[in-house]
């Protein structure tokens, strides 16, 4: 029956959905994103930035967003960059995690003398204008333009 509905034509699939039919897509490839795997921005060189790739493929903001940080933390440098190793922990003062799902390895990161902060989700922060004003607080300190 499975290749009967993959088989069928475009207008005997829409009456069938019109009458609340629902068909459903094969999961295949069509997401390698899991909710465990994080994407790691570097900002200014020294602001390490870690976020669930499912944060980045659900928002389009984050770019804008990370371009605004890198600006609020050093008007002269104000530049980001995606990066897969961030073995360099000298250079980087300061940790921002962002979500609840977080980066569990923690104890790599505890070897840098870098301050940790947890903050919550982009989505969560792009919807509330106390979290943007929270997270602009906590990272304040951290700017070299103040």
């Amino acid at each position: 029956m499975h290749n009967e509905l993959k088989d069928m034509d475009s207008s005997s699939k829409n009456k069938l959905q019109k009458l609340g039919f629902q068909f459903w897509k094969p999961i295949g490839n069509t997401s390698k994103l899991s909710k465990d795997e994080e994407v790691f921005f570097l900002c200014n060189g020294n602001v390490l930035c870690i976020i669930p790739k499912q944060d980045i493929s659900n928002s389009l903001n984050y770019e804008t967003f990370f371009s605004s940080l890198s600006k609020a933390l050093n008007s002269d440098k104000g530049y980001f960059k995606r990066v897969q190793n961030f073995s360099l922990f000298e250079e980087i003062r300061l940790i921002l995690i962002f979500g609840s799902e977080g980066y569990r390895e923690i104890t790599n990161l505890k070897k840098s003398s870098a301050t940790i902060l947890f903050i919550e989700s982009l989505e969560d922060i792009f919807k509330a204008k106390e979290l943007k004003k929270k997270l602009w607080l906590s990272i304040k300190e951290f700017s070299s333009d103040s």
